[in-house]
């Protein structure tokens, strides 16, 4: 993307295209990502949203005005969703989108932080959005556990959400998608659902979510639902570069650096499309680097200590549920973490093998770098003296 180019997000793509009914121009990559972010509001007031049925949803024109500050989006972004909601609500395209299969479930005990709402397009076709992960330590141990689990809660919750909405909605198209946590719930209940609902599946996306803790995109089996994934991640991002993650996603362009690519509303939009780059940046492709090898140098069984322990610190016992309590306890959670043997063992093991990897992908890096400028150096001086020879010649 061209530096002096303007930046354009959702919000402007409501802007210019908000006019266009799904008739004139049909469903997009960007409106799918709109979805995927108003699955971040808190819609528990609604209980009328929890029906299953698309029959009985309701209207975004409707829900809009009903929403209030309390309802604002519950994942770890600093800005706020609600005014997308009601930009999609005011506009011709998404107005009539209905809204239903609202399901929202935290359980302690099972390790588990399940969010999702599905939505019914003009054309009578659904799809079923899954939020990413909120700001409970709940919600980031099983973020932790997807590095050595064959499969977590919450994916299993949502293999079984898409067959309820199925079920009650026989005949309609299905989509799936989510950013960050729901990107890799709608991969693997893309993948896991029956064959029955798998061949009513037009595609899932995955908005810069991780990876699996074991490859499932070589399996013959799921070959076939793998070509209708498709897998959105920022040049900077590491998130979604974790773990065993598809290999032809699609690099696009945010205004952000770094971690903070991984805000949704920061990614660049031209028309109906995501603007993309032919790969990801040389910060991304280090820290990708960088991921995959630590997390291949430890063992499941390393990588449960380290998630158990890191969650034992963070929810004090747990006596703690949300990051706020985590930073309004700071300092007595980092003498627990220097007292503690055993969690303190096991998350130093892990960061001490995270930090020398560092210092290798940095000399590997610089010697990189150095080898690069005496190749240039090297081909200035060769360019330089076929210049002198040719001026002596004449």
């Amino acid at each position: 993307m061209d530096k002096k180019q303007q930046h354009h997000t959702v919000m402007d793509y409501l802007r210019w295209r908000g006019d266009l009914t799904f008739a004139a121009d049909p469903f997009n990559e960007v409106d799918q990502l709109i979805f995927c972010i108003i699955a971040y509001l808190n819609f528990r007031r609604f209980p009328s949203l929890t029906t299953v049925k698309a029959g009985e949803a309701t209207s975004l024109r409707t829900l809009a005005p009903l929403m209030r500050s309390e309802d604002e989006q519950q994942g770890l972004s600093q800005l706020e969703y609600l005014p997308l909601l009601r930009a999609t609500a005011e506009s011709r395209r998404f107005g009539e989108v209905g809204i239903f299969g609202y399901v929202t479930e935290k359980d302690i005990s099972e390790e588990k932080q399940f969010d999702a709402v599905t939505f019914r397009l003009p054309d009578g076709s659904l799809f079923c959005a899954f939020m990413g992960t909120d700001t409970s330590i709940i919600g980031w141990k099983e973020d932790l556990n997807l590095s050595h689990l064959p499969a977590v809660p919450a994916q299993r919750r949502a293999v079984a959400y898409v067959e309820a909405i199925a079920a009650a909605n026989r005949g309609r198209l299905l989509r799936l998608g989510g950013h960050s946590k729901g990107g890799n719930l709608a991969m693997y209940a893309a993948l896991n659902v029956s064959s029955r609902v798998q061949k009513r599946i037009a595609a899932a996306y995955n908005n810069d979510g991780p990876g699996f803790a074991v490859s499932p995109w070589k399996e013959e089996r799921n070959l076939p639902m793998a070509e209708r994934i498709h897998s959105y991640i920022p040049a900077e991002s590491i998130v979604g570069v974790l773990l065993q993650q598809q290999e032809n996603y699609t690099v696009i362009h945010s205004d952000q650096h770094f971690l903070l690519q991984h805000e949704p509303m920061s990614w660049s939009v031209m028309g109906n499309r995501f603007v993309t780059l032919p790969q990801r940046s040389q910060l991304g492709q280090i820290s990708e680097r960088l991921a995959d090898k630590w997390v291949e140098e430890l063992s499941l069984t390393e990588r449960r200590a380290f998630s158990d322990a890191l969650y034992e610190l963070l929810s004090n016992g747990g006596q703690y549920a949300t990051l706020e309590e985590v930073w309004q306890h700071g300092g007595e959670l980092l003498r627990r973490y220097h007292e503690s043997k055993e969690e303190k063992s096991a998350i130093h093991a892990a960061a001490d093998r995270f930090t020398q990897l560092w210092k290798e992908e940095m000399k590997r890096h610089a010697e990189k770098e150095l080898k690069e400028a005496r190749q240039g150096m090297k081909e200035t001086a060769d360019a330089l003296r076929r210049r002198l020879l040719e001026k002596k010649k004449k």
